[in-house]
């Protein structure tokens, strides 16, 4: 079999960067870093909060997004956080928000599947999808996804990746009737042989609470491999 390289060259980039909780674990540093900002009078806390979007808003979509829910993590700290200001709750939770760079260590081992929409190609063309491992500050790694195209004279061309970097909102209770899930698929055109395999599988409950029973069941038998 002849191989080929390709002028596609994966680099990590120190640069994406995405917000995460960065609160101490002793809860009087916590008071103490809370009470520096209630010190604050409200045109301080205006010019703080100017300052910080200047600096961080290019880096990120949902900034002050990204504060509140940090807000959210240490609000059991204050007697009475009904009577703040939304500024100065966006503050507060600024001082509890950090940067990390989720491929400043690495990013490496590519897997490609083909992509569920095929539509508007060309013949012989195939999108795909393509997954990278991204190890950050601390050797945590995160799961990235690229698309592309291989054209019928197995050129690649790879979609535009953002440069910005979210993560995403966690629903405490992702559960979603069968009925509905299956009416988004056909509505976003997405409903073809392989969906419907999987979603033959499955019973009446959220298709994403019975993967996760499924695959459960599959990893404690013995002679199932573990990936990591």
């Amino acid at each position: 079999m002849k191989i080929n390289s390709t002028a596609i060259d994966f680099r990590p980039d120190i640069g994406r960067v995405l917000n995460r909780p960065f609160i101490p674990a002793s809860p009087d540093q916590v008071s103490n870093i809370i009470d520096r900002v209630l010190s604050f009078t409200e045109a301080e806390t205006e010019a703080q909060l100017a300052s910080l979007r200047d600096e961080f808003n290019h880096r990120h979509p949902n900034l002050e997004k990204s504060w509140l829910r940090q807000f959210e993590k240490v609000k059991a700290y204050l007697s009475n956080n009904e009577s703040l200001s939304a500024s100065r709750r966006l503050l507060i939770g600024a001082f509890f928000t950090g940067e990390y760079a989720i491929e400043s260590a690495a990013l490496f081992n590519p897997s490609i599947v083909p992509h569920p929409d095929q539509t508007d190609l060309g013949a012989g063309d195939l999108r795909f999808i393509l997954t990278l491992r991204a190890v950050g500050e601390g050797h945590i790694s995160s799961v990235e996804f690229r698309s592309g195209v291989i054209r019928s004279n197995h050129s690649i061309q790879m979609d535009k990746m953002t440069a910005l970097v979210t993560a995403p909102d966690i629903d405490p209770d992702p559960t979603f009737p069968k009925n509905i899930f299956l009416h988004k698929l056909q509505e976003r055109g997405l409903e073809n042989n392989w969906s419907r395999s999987v979603m033959n599988r499955l019973g009446l409950r959220s298709p994403r609470t019975e993967c996760m029973s499924r695959c459960s069941t599959q990893l404690t038998k013995p002679n199932c491999i573990r990936r990591t």
